[in-house]
């Protein structure tokens, strides 16, 4: 046998209903004011980013144009020393090239004094 259902018992249903779609209601609103903060600060957060990118980028750029890497400095380094030996090389043979000639015309004026080759003596 069932019993019908009465008129209390279906106002208590729908009263409990009421209340879970009314609860849900409200969650479900904040739910979606929480989405809608959540994305304008991930747009907000975005923008900054991509602001900061811009001034690093601006950064990165300023500072390999003004200052000199530790690579490019050894390089740079390097080659004023390799230039510098070079010069030094040249630079002593040429101090040979003229002791030499220096010596050679020292030898030969030299021989002129000491032997009596050098000019005749005007009178």
């Amino acid at each position: 046998m069932q019993t019908p259902i009465t008129l209390e018992a279906l106002g208590a249903v729908v009263g409990i209903l009421g209340a879970i779609i009314g609860v849900w209601w409200v969650v479900d609103d904040k739910i979606n004011k929480v989405r809608e903060k959540a994305s304008s600060d991930v747009d907000e957060a975005h923008s900054r980013v991509n602001a900061i990118s811009g001034e690093l980028a601006a950064y990165k750029l300023h500072v390999a144009e003004t200052y000199m890497s530790k690579i490019s400095g050894g390089v740079a380094i390097d080659r004023n020393t390799a230039a510098v030996e070079a010069m030094t090389v040249s630079l002593k043979a040429d101090i040979n090239r003229v002791e030499t000639t220096v010596m050679g015309r020292i030898e030969r004026m030299e021989n002129r004094v000491f032997n009596g080759t050098g000019p005749p003596h005007k009178a």
